[in-house]
């Protein structure tokens, strides 16, 4: 088995309603985190950049699906934890729909006044991070960034319990689509970050301890990580 270390570094490119666009980063490709405001700071989405124009092309077309009814975003009281929240998912989803508290593209004809309203009030609460992942000699920026997504879908949705809601067949967590990869080609790739994003202790822990997390946990034993 041999271990492929990366050192890199998470940078804040302002709020999806509000990204930093003059920002040369904003043009690179790697992993991006959308991590929402609230209490206490949630990473809510991991996504990759791989193509096109980078973190600028996918958050454009993060935010223009959301402006057009095509992307979920939920309403929170300002107390509330998003993943306590996730958890509600698999069993309210409808429930939740039929409140007005979550809006999904699976139900476009809910798409009305109240959505077009509070859209703006989530992008203005989500924060943009990106770790850009350079292309080398050894190492296509498409593959490093796969296993650093897949890393941290894993093991939020382990560590956290967090539920897979109405996308369950597909694969699509709320967290982001996880990739069909083998526990033991995951655990080769070991991330090292000369800084973190802004999260509670226990989510910095998580990120520094990514591999060591998927490593011990015995339902992953001899499996498939996507799950």
């Amino acid at each position: 088995m041999s271990i492929h270390n990366f050192n890199l570094a998470w940078h804040p490119l302002g709020t999806l309603n509000n990204p930093i666009t003059s920002d040369p980063l904003f043009n690179k490709f790697g992993v991006y985190l959308w991590i929402y405001i609230g209490n206490p700071n949630r990473i809510i989405y991991v996504g990759t950049a791989c193509s096109g124009l980078g973190f600028r092309g996918r958050t454009a077309q993060h935010v223009g699906n959301a402006y057009f009814g095509l992307g979920s975003f939920f309403r929170l009281v300002e107390t509330e934890d998003p993943y306590t929240y996730y958890k509600k998912l698999g069993s309210d989803f409808f429930a939740l729909v039929h409140q007005r508290q979550l809006y999904s593209p699976a139900y476009p004809h809910t798409f009305g006044d109240w959505e077009r309203k509070e859209i703006n009030d989530f992008l203005s609460k989500v924060e943009l991070w990106v770790c850009p992942v350079e292309n080398n000699e050894n190492f296509k920026t498409k593959e490093v960034a796969k296993y650093l997504e897949t890393q941290i879908q894993y093991v939020l949705k382990k560590a956290f319990k967090l539920t897979y809601g109405e996308c369950d067949k597909s694969n699509n967590s709320w967290l982001g689509k996880m990739e069909h990869l083998y526990k033991t080609d995951l655990i080769d790739y070991k991330f090292y970050f000369s800084n973190f994003p802004n999260l509670d202790t226990h989510e910095i822990s998580l990120l520094k301890n990514l591999t060591d997390y998927i490593d011990k946990d015995p339902s992953t034993r001899g499996k498939i990580i996507r799950e």
